[in-house]
């Protein structure tokens, strides 16, 4: 069996199949000099 890594990063402005579903987009919602630890929210479709 042949296996094919096809993963990819995460980002915001990449590749998406449009309307209805939303693109990617990723936001900070918490940073280490604010909260002690970095937090991310992190929107998709699947």
């Amino acid at each position: 069996m042949k296996i094919t890594e096809i993963s990819g990063f995460l980002e915001n402005g990449m590749w998406g199949y449009g309307p209805p579903f939303p693109e990617v987009k990723i936001e900070q919602i918490a940073s280490i000099d604010d909260h002690g630890y970095e937090g991310h929210k992190i929107t998709l479709s699947t």
